[in-house]
């Protein structure tokens, strides 16, 4: 019996999900799932692509249109799809397992977190360092600008003081005026970036970084913490990022003030795709450096998609697998994923992933300084030898009352702003 999963993403929007290849990604994850003895004796497998607008409000539309198409419907990335989505995945009774759904709010939870939620690995990463006060900033697009909203109201629900909101222009002032109010907000020292990497082809944020350097805000001791690489595994080991090394030392320095979090692995992404070519598992004759990290995301989702589907199944004594089924998943399963290990977490958690904290010493390689480890639920952050270098000294730490769920805490602001 075949067992439709449907894959919905932004695959023309942006540069982390146009150079994703995804449709390489779910060949190569469906032609070893069929061949993983643990998933013999159940489904068969089929992966629908689909193409989500970049409009917000085309892509409500598009829903609609979807029924049928799976019996999971794997996303949308795009936050602002998450309660239409919810609403027509429960009436068709489908699973829905998206990346982009950071709410807890019960209209628009999903069945089966297909990533580790990034707000929840956020939290514990500003907790860490006792950061409660942060800016978010995202570029003109409604992909990011949602992003940039859910991350936002995630926070503040885990008791978070979080704004200014920022959407940045991108006209010659945009950067200097996003960050002209960033550093106008009340103790506000660390800004999310809810746009693509530079690292991956991110241009909007070599010209948001580059500007902070240039208005001494690296130096005056601000942080940076990219959204986008907590999508995926960002290689660095032995990597020397071409984005850095073919930059100017302007751009090198301004990055230092950057403290990127991403999921970790075991191989570095380049190095894992150039064995797949090889082998000829993968037919694309793209370059590994030209490809998005993403790609392994999307292999790892799918996968997991079929892992939980076939806990459940073995669960139910064979019985067909509801999108309802799916939600109550006891993962406990354990798989290798595109070059990580990937667990199911227990009591519908989900796709479970080690994280990692990476920093620049002002050159173009980053070095791991700190690990988070799903077995501790993502709550704990643990320091490694190497330590973070804060080319403008360390954000002064916030009162501990905002990260405890028993204690109140004042003077949040929340404010959205367009510069």
């Amino acid at each position: 019996m075949t067992y439709k999963i449907a894959l919905i993403g932004p695959w023309t929007c942006d540069i982390v999900f146009s150079r994703a290849l995804p449709r390489a990604a779910v060949n190569l994850a469906l032609s070893r799932l069929h061949k993983d003895p643990r998933l013999k004796g159940g489904y068969w497998y089929d992966v629908k692509l689909l193409t989500e607008s970049c409009s917000s409000s085309h892509g409500l539309a598009d829903l609609a249109g979807l029924k049928g198409y799976g019996h999971a419907y794997l996303g949308p990335f795009n936050p602002a799809l998450c309660s239409a989505a919810s609403l027509y995945a429960t009436h068709w009774e489908a699973g829905l397992l998206s990346p982009g759904c950071l709410s807890t709010d019960r209209r628009t939870q999903v069945s089966l977190p297909p990533i580790p939620p990034p707000s929840h690995i956020l939290f514990t990463v500003l907790r860490f360092f006792r950061w409660a006060h942060v800016a978010v900033v995202s570029v003109p697009s409604d992909l990011w600008e949602a992003t940039a909203e859910e991350v936002a109201t995630s926070l503040r629900s885990l008791g978070l003081p979080v704004g200014p909101v920022i959407t940045m222009e991108m006209t010659e002032e945009g950067p200097r005026a996003t960050l002209r109010t960033i550093r106008e907000a009340d103790r506000v020292k660390v800004v999310i970036m809810c746009m693509s990497s530079v690292l991956v082809g991110g241009d909007e944020q070599r010209k948001l970084l580059l500007t902070a350097l240039d208005m001494n805000m690296v130096s005056d001791g601000y942080v940076f913490l990219p959204y986008d690489t907590l999508l995926y595994a960002l290689p660095y080991q032995d990597t020397a990022f071409s984005g850095l090394a073919n930059q100017t030392l302007l751009l090198r320095r301004a990055y230092a003030a950057v403290v990127t979090v991403t999921m970790d692995s075991e191989e570095n992404f380049y190095d894992t795709y150039r064995q797949a070519q090889k082998s000829h598992e993968i037919k694309s004759r793209v370059p590994a450096e030209e490809v998005s990290p993403l790609f392994g995301s999307i292999y790892n989702m799918v996968y997991f998609t079929a892992m939980a589907i076939e806990e459940r199944r073995q669960a139910k004594n064979g019985q067909w697998v509801s999108g309802d089924d799916l939600g109550q998943s006891e993962g406990g399963f354990e798989f290798q994923g595109f070059n990580q290990v990937i667990s199911g977490g227990r009591n519908g958690k989900g796709m479970q992933a080690r994280y990692v904290v990476l920093d620049s010493d002002g050159g173009e390689k980053l070095f791991p300084t700190h690990t988070l480890d799903p077995s501790q639920t993502y709550t704990v952050l643990r320091p490694l030898a190497r330590s973070i270098y804060f080319p403008g000294g360390k954000p002064p730490s916030s009162s501990y009352c905002w990260f405890s769920s028993e204690t109140a805490c004042r003077g949040g602001e929340h404010q959205i702003v367009w510069c």
